[in-house]
C-alpha cells in the first residue's frame, strides 16, 4: 500500500484517507461525489441527507446532478406561515382563496392579494375570472352589463350561467 500525502491506495487502487500512518477505506456510496480524504458525500446544491438523496428544507425538485430548487412560497399567502412545499410539485400550501405554485395570487372571483376578498358580481354574467385580482372590478361576458355583470344588455334577455355570452339576443323581425 503506497502512501500518499493524506490520501493511500489499496493494492486494488481503492482511496483511503490517512489517520495515525494507518490508511483507512471508506465506502462511497453516494448518487453524487465523494471526498477524496474523507469518503463523505459531497452533496449539491440545496441537498441533504448521509447520501446526499433529500432536498433541504424549504425546496423541492431533487437532483442528484443539479441538486433542489428553492420552494420560494410567499408568507403572506400561505398556511400558518409554512414555507416548505410539495417535494416533486413546489406546490406551497396555500391559504383559504390564495392559490399559484408560491401562493402569490387570489383565486379567480377574489380580489387583494394576500386578505383576497370575494368580487361583488354575479357569477351568470362573468367570464370564468369573474373580477380583476386588483381592482375587483367585474369581468363581464359579453352581452352582460352593469357594475356585477348582472343586466344583459339592450337588445338581450334571459341571463343565464350557461350562456357563453351571458344573455340571449333577441328575435326580433323589426316589428
Amino acid at each position: 500500500m503506497a502512501l500518499l500525502h493524506k490520501l493511500c491506495r489499496s493494492s486494488n487502487g481503492e482511496r483511503g484517507h490517512v489517520k495515525h500512518r494507518h490508511c483507512y477505506f471508506t465506502a462511497c456510496n453516494c448518487p453524487a461525489t465523494c471526498n477524496a480524504v474523507t469518503g463523505a458525500c459531497e452533496c449539491p446544491k440545496k441537498v441533504t441527507g448521509d447520501q446526499c438523496d433529500e432536498c433541504a428544507p424549504q425546496t423541492f425538485g431533487y437532483d442528484r446532478t443539479i441538486g433542489c430548487t428553492d420552494c420560494n412560497c410567499k408568507p403572506e399567502g400561505v398556511l400558518n406561515g409554512n414555507l416548505d412545499c410539495d417535494l416533486d410539485t413546489g406546490a406551497c400550501d396555500c391559504k383559504a382563496n390564495v392559490v399559484g405554485r408560491t401562493c402569490d395570487v387570489c383565486e379567480n372571483g377574489f380580489w387583494n392579494y394576500p386578505d383576497c376578498e370575494q368580487c361583488d358580481c354575479d357569477p351568470a354574467g362573468t367570464t370564468q375570472t369573474i373580477c380583476d385580482r386588483e381592482t375587483s372590478t367585474c369581468s363581464c361576458k359579453g352581452n352582460t352589463g352593469g357594475l356585477t355583470c348582472g343586466e344583459c344588455q339592450p337588445g338581450t334577455y334571459n341571463l343565464e350561467a350557461s350562456n357563453p355570452e351571458g344573455c340571449t339576443k333577441c328575435f326580433c323581425f323589426g316589428i
